[in-house]
């Protein structure tokens, strides 16, 4: 006896198809969403010490015996080499973790007639200006004023005017980043956000 085999209706496997098609795509989704949540992570605490600067915060000389200190105008020589700072909010000088790096400020002291462009003389403290002390070219720390009066980066070779934060020599793509500031109480408080990008920060 042959026994005909049974033959599938056409409708009833195009069900069948699609739904384990959906069942299929609704575990898939489970699995990436659940994948999703386990690589969450909480943002990490940032303490008063590791935050960027923020404006009203006062500069405090970075090392030294007056560490921790606020610089004055009379601290700064007329011409004369920079003071290396940091910016010091809530009583917490922010030198800890990544702002030990990008919250490195350097302040030099000129007559206000002498800051030229792209620095801007309104964002000093009557002609003591603030720049950050990190090269634009890949975040090396600038050393000090040479005879001729610029700002040299030991890594590369860049070079950068004392009096503007210009590039003069390349590789950096551009300037040093100013930070505005202002005089109060005989002490220097920042008075705006950096007017361009520092190294290693995302914004300005």
């Amino acid at each position: 006896m042959t026994t005909k085999a049974k033959k599938l209706d056409p409708e009833i496997s195009r069900r069948k198809f699609v739904t384990a098609a959906m069942a299929g795509a609704t575990g898939i989704g489970l699995v990436s969403f659940a994948t999703i949540l386990g690589g969450l992570r909480p943002v990490p605490f940032i303490t008063d010490a590791q935050k960027p600067v923020e404006i009203g915060d006062v500069l405090v000389y970075a090392e030294g015996p007056k560490a921790g200190q606020p610089v004055g105008p009379d601290d700064l020589e007329k011409d004369g080499p920079y003071i290396t700072v940091y910016p010091k909010g809530n009583d917490v000088v922010r030198s800890e973790g990544q702002g030990a790096t990008i919250n490195a400020i350097m302040i030099l002291k000129y007559a206000l007639s002498d800051i030229t462009a792209p620095a801007k003389p309104e964002a000093t403290a009557d002609g003591i200006i603030a720049f950050s002390k990190l090269c634009p070219h890949l975040g090396c720390s600038v050393l000090a004023k040479g005879p001729d009066g610029n700002l040299p980066c030991p890594c590369h070779g860049s070079k950068f005017d004392g009096k503007s934060g210009k590039v003069l020599v390349a590789p950096a793509p551009r300037g040093l980043p100013q930070l505005p500031i202002k005089l109060e109480n005989n002490q220097f408080v920042v008075s705006g956000k950096w007017l361009e990008t520092v190294y290693g920060t995302v914004e300005a």
